[in-house]
């Protein structure tokens, strides 16, 4: 038998392709590069929507719990056993989001462009026949008149609420709660939430608590029962103090009180977002009736 004639057949072939070309090496590293830069691109923009998508969801949640906490304060006031004595205090600032949300070219804040009703036709309120859409806002600037700039202006108000028991205990004597936009544990931009409660021969019992971090904005407006009902309208600041000094029927409380909370919802760091430049926001607003207020006899109705 023969043995030099089982060669394998082929081998020289194969020897002759040992392994990739350097060419074809580069081309497969450009081809697997392109591919991972755009899966990392596609995965930052994931994350980038996700982070934005939670600072949001974050601000919301901040938003409903501080506006749950203020309206459930003002909803439990009653004649019961107290008086009680309000101050409101309207602290607007220089600037806004930053965003011209009226697309009007300026970014004049809230309230005015021009002079709001001086020119014809600015009051932009729907007539049938002659019946006036929101009869009591005619002549009156407000949202939706030519003249009125509907770019956000931010504000820091503050609320004072004073609790005077008729039949004062030991244990309580007078209580005062605050709403205010301050410092809070070294963060800025916090609305806190403080009560003291004043008792007869102890330490007054002093709480804080914050109910909305990253506050850019906290706006309120009180109706004003004070006036006949053809005059009623919104007011900025309120203050019980100088009941004796209103029409009748004096009631020393708002009617409702509209609150309006602006939180950043952006996912910069908010020391990094100079005031007055654009950032987004996200806004919640409630309106709280008084019902010691609404309920009283002395409260005018317009007539049905």
């Amino acid at each position: 038998m023969n043995c030099a004639s089982t060669k394998a057949p082929g081998r020289r072939a194969v020897s002759s392709r040992g392994g990739f070309t350097l060419i074809e090496l580069l081309i497969a590293l450009a081809i697997a590069s392109a591919f991972l830069t755009g899966l990392y691109t596609a995965f930052s923009k994931i994350l980038r929507a996700h982070d934005h998508a939670e600072a949001r969801l974050e601000a919301l949640r901040n938003a409903r719990t501080a506006i749950t906490t203020i309206s459930d304060e003002f909803k439990g006031i009653n004649s019961l056993g107290s008086d009680y004595l309000l101050i409101g205090l309207d602290q607007p600032l220089t600037y806004g989001d930053g965003i011209d949300s009226d697309a009007d070219g300026n970014l004049e804040p809230r309230p005015v462009d021009g002079q709001p009703g001086a020119l014809p036709g600015s009051d932009r309120h729907a007539m049938i026949g002659s019946h006036t859409e929101r009869p009591l806002y005619v002549g009156r600037p407000d949202e939706g008149d030519t003249e009125i700039d509907t770019d956000a202006r931010f504000s820091h108000d503050s609320i004072v609420l004073r609790i005077f028991p008729r039949v004062p205990t030991p244990e309580l004597t007078l209580k005062t709660v605050t709403y205010n936009i301050e410092s809070y544990d070294g963060q800025p931009n916090v609305l806190v939430r403080r009560s003291r409660i004043e008792r007869t021969g102890s330490e007054p019992l002093v709480g804080v608590a914050p109910l909305a971090f990253d506050v850019l904005s906290f706006d309120i407006l009180y109706w004003n029962p004070n006036a006949p009902p053809q005059q009623q309208y919104w007011v900025t600041t309120w203050d019980s103090t100088q009941a004796a000094n209103f029409d009748p029927p004096r009631l020393p409380l708002p009617a409702s009180l509209y609150i309006r909370l602006t939180l950043n919802a952006d996912d910069r760091p908010h020391a990094s977002i100079q005031p007055g430049a654009p950032v987004e926001t996200v806004l919640l607003e409630s309106i709280v009736n008084v019902e010691q207020t609404i309920g009283d006899a002395l409260y005018p109705r317009p007539d049905l």
